[in-house]
């Protein structure tokens, strides 16, 4: 076995055990949202999930947002059952670990928990609302990233606008989702 080939097996190898990781925290999330059976449920779906699978596969941050949606999750039920700034602490790294992955689909995790708070604890909110904002706070050297991120997509649609595929026959609708 070259040298070459041992690296791509740990490089692998790292990205299976970081799958197991987040079907680990989504076992505890399931735990912690509903009962144990929830948990292994929610695990089980995520490990059968040709997605989560391609996704824990790829050679890029996509298996740490496997591994960190479930905890975000998890930290976030534990922190909501008893709100102390020991609990919030994990809370606040995943979540800003989480947004610095993949910022679309943190935004609409946290969206979504924030809205378990106002349905769950609405009392809770003010305090939900300390924590996004050092959440919010720590993200901040995103927001440049993000918007140059936005002039560059902006520009390529207007220069190069998307196909209207559902208007033009399946057999586009084929080729543009193969």
């Amino acid at each position: 076995m070259c040298i070459r080939d041992r690296h791509d097996l740990v490089l692998k190898m790292m990205q299976v055990f970081s799958g197991l990781l987040g079907v680990a925290f989504m076992i505890r999330a399931g735990q912690a949202l509903a009962s144990d059976r929830a948990g292994w449920l929610a695990a089980i779906a995520l490990s059968v999930s040709s997605y989560a699978l391609a996704m824990t596969l790829e050679l890029r941050g996509y298996s740490q947002v496997i591994v960190l949606a479930p905890a975000v999750v998890w930290f976030h039920a534990r922190w909501l059952d008893h709100p102390s700034w020991w609990r919030a602490t994990p809370y606040i790294v995943a979540q800003i670990l989480l947004l610095y992955m993949r910022f679309v689909d943190s935004a609409i995790i946290i969206g979504l928990l924030g809205l378990r708070v106002l349905l769950v604890a609405p009392s809770r909110f003010v305090r939900w609302i300390g924590v996004m904002a050092i959440t919010a706070l720590l993200t901040t050297p995103l927001l440049p990233q993000l918007w140059d991120l936005y002039l560059y997509r902006r520009d390529i649609r207007v220069s190069n606008p998307d196909p209207n595929i559902f208007l033009q026959g399946p057999e586009l609708w084929f080729q543009s989702f193969s």
